[in-house]
């Protein structure tokens, strides 16, 4: 790998936020993805770390020999793949830190890494494809396609994953809803009429979209306008959202409303888009692409249909030898009244003839006589099979070795079962059961699991009148356990919880939420009936306390008259003693007082 310098400018160039430090101490400080993980389960952690982000383009079929550029490398997601499919291949990257830890990871590769910003940089050659993805959630789509344009061969291809601004994210989210109202950063992205009218502006005359599901930086759907989206499609929108996440509904279920009225819309909702841009013929014949980005390394498979063939792949070089397993297998499948689509390709692949025909559960869904259906389904399922008294207990499966002699006796066992021979994974071809995706031969399992997986994973059904019907109910338990077994030995726990998580985030905080309502609901009733009641009394109080004061007020006003009458006759005892003063002090009082004197002393001598 090079690094190259020249065009790097530290006054320039982008900074790195504390989420792309953390990433990247996380991953200086692990020892792989899954202890990563373990210390840090953020949807940031999972995109950049897992390798997830090479599903969007590691089933492109690049011309041979090709040169490419990327536009924005971030921390390298798809450095690795685009190395290995482009005969020559350069990235380049604004933020140094971003180099060189992309440097540190892809040294051994072959590629040039240059570090600047687009404007400021000048390559002196054109390239077959270019490609930005990220990119674009910073800088604007015009100004940066028209940039990039100039490095593009006459009949290259421009690659362009972007979020879609009408995405259902963006509906569910509390902080997205401002793109809905137009008030958006380029990283909301754009509607699908915009695209094709700037793509227009541009100049491009050939253009062509996938939709994606759950967004581009982590896709396990990619379709174009040529696939009928289905239910099953939208089972695979592995929605992704933090643990703390709020959302106020479920992605999934609201898109399954809209294909059930709306189905022509539905490509409207999508998160991401990928676009082929080319003034040249684009003559890529690949329509639908699937991941299993919840299963182990060494499990992951991708399913790439084309307009007349459905190829399948390992994604990681681990899985090159499950595709081996898968094809040494087949000479064990069952001969009888059916057949397997599924053979030998080219490459390590598995590969078979696109089918037009109705799928099995189709079929059975849209029958008048479900029952029927289901019988005619059996006797193939029920073909090979051998009594429980001609194995050893021993070699069953654990979950199978929990029941009783009895109940393993009125068991069916097919010794090399094929699992995933239900509906969903069938085709009646000219009256022929056609099956086709058959991964997984187990050893010595029921015939009736194989039924009751059947009836579990076929949707539109009364599935447990159909358990009654096939006496299974005494074996659900046991074969729900042998379920979830077979479902070990494929699935990464680590990564299934992040999408088991994403899944009931919403579900889980409204429960939440309502809980809290309804005890604060409680809570603010039980108040409100205290303040009812202390209300009642304050207003018994105030009543109480407008008598006493009526009472105290009439209190005063007597107190006042009785203030006055007290006053009157303290006037009057005045006036008489002003009275008596006047006369104790006049004349004819001391001239008469010998002869009041000589008169009290006559009526002492009468007394006598």
């Amino acid at each position: 790998m090079k690094l190259n310098l020249d065009f790097y400018h530290e006054a320039q160039s982008s900074g790195i936020s504390q989420e792309e430090i953390k990433v990247i101490e996380l991953d200086k400080n692990t020892n792989n993805f899954d202890e990563a993980l373990n210390q840090d389960n953020s949807i940031n952690t999972y995109i950049h770390l897992s390798g997830v982000k090479e599903n969007l383009l590691n089933w492109y079929d690049f011309k041979e020999g090709s040169s490419g550029l990327e536009i924005g490398c971030g921390f390298g997601e798809l450095v690795g793949i685009l190395s290995q499919k482009l005969g020559k291949f350069v990235t380049i990257e604004s933020s140094l830190e971003k180099a060189k830890y992309v440097e540190n990871k892809y040294n051994n590769e072959d590629f040039e890494l240059i570090v600047g910003e687009l404007e400021n940089i000048k390559i002196d050659e054109k390239f077959d494809y270019i490609i930005i993805t990220d990119y674009l959630e910073k800088y604007d789509f015009i100004e940066t396609l028209s940039l990039a344009k100039q490095y593009l061969k006459e009949n290259g291809i421009f690659l362009i994953a972007i979020n879609n601004r009408f995405g259902m994210r963006n509906w569910k989210g509390k902080d997205n809803y401002l793109s809905l109202l137009g008030r958006f950063n380029n990283n909301y992205g754009y509607s699908k009429n915009r695209l094709n009218s700037m793509i227009k502006q541009l100049g491009f005359i050939n253009h062509r979209f996938y939709y994606i599901f759950p967004e581009y930086k982590a896709p396990n759907l990619i379709y174009t306008d040529e696939h009928k989206v289905t239910l099953e499609d939208i089972s695979r929108n592995l929605e992704l959202n933090n643990e703390n996440d709020f959302n106020n509904f479920s992605e999934n279920e609201v898109l399954n409303e809209i294909l059930k009225e709306e189905p022509d819309n539905i490509n409207l909702f999508v998160n991401s888009f990928l676009i082929e841009i080319s003034n040249s013929t684009i003559s890529n014949d690949v329509k639908y692409i699937t991941f299993t980005n919840y299963r182990k390394d060494s499990k992951e498979i991708q399913t790439i249909i084309c307009k007349d063939k459905v190829i399948k792949k390992s994604v990681t070089k681990e899985g090159n030898s499950h595709i081996k397993e898968i094809l040494e297998n087949q000479k064990y499948f069952p001969k009888e009244n059916c057949k397997l689509l599924d053979r030998q390709g080219k490459d390590n692949s598995i590969e078979s003839d696109f089918v037009y025909e109705k799928r099995l559960d189709e079929v059975i869904e849209q029958s008048k006589n479900v029952k029927e259906e289901f019988d005619k389904y059996k006797n193939i399922i029920f073909q090979n099979i051998v009594s429980y008294e001609s194995i050893k207990k021993e070699e069953l499966l654990e979950p199978l070795k929990q029941l009783n002699e009895n109940q393993l006796k009125n068991l069916n066992f097919i010794e090399n079962a094929f699992v995933d021979m239900i509906p969903k994974n069938c085709f009646v071809i000219d009256g022929v059961n056609s099956f086709f995706d058959q991964e997984w031969m187990i050893k010595w399992i029921p015939a009736e699991f194989i039924l009751f997986r059947a009836i579990r994973y076929t949707i539109g059904i009364d599935q447990n009148d159909l358990y009654n019907y096939y006496k299974l109910n005494e074996f659900l338990e046991c074969f729900e356990k042998l379920d979830n077994y077979f479902q070990d030995i494929i699935l990464d726990n680590n990564k299934f919880k992040i999408f088991l998580r994403a899944n009931n985030t919403t579900r889980y905080q409204v429960e939440v939420l309502q809980n809290e309502v309804g005890m604060q609901g409680d809570s603010l009733r039980r108040k409100d009936l205290e303040i009812n009641r202390q209300a009642e009394l304050v207003s018994n109080y105030i009543k109480q306390t407008e008598e006493h004061v009526k009472q105290i007020e009439e209190y005063v006003r007597q107190g006042q008259e009785y203030i006055k009458t007290i006053e009157n006759l303290n006037a009057v005892v005045a006036d008489r003693d002003n009275q008596l003063a006047i006369i104790a002090n006049s004349l004819s009082w001391k001239i008469t007082k010998p002869l009041r004197a000589l008169s009290s002393l006559i009526r002492k001598i009468f007394k006598k």
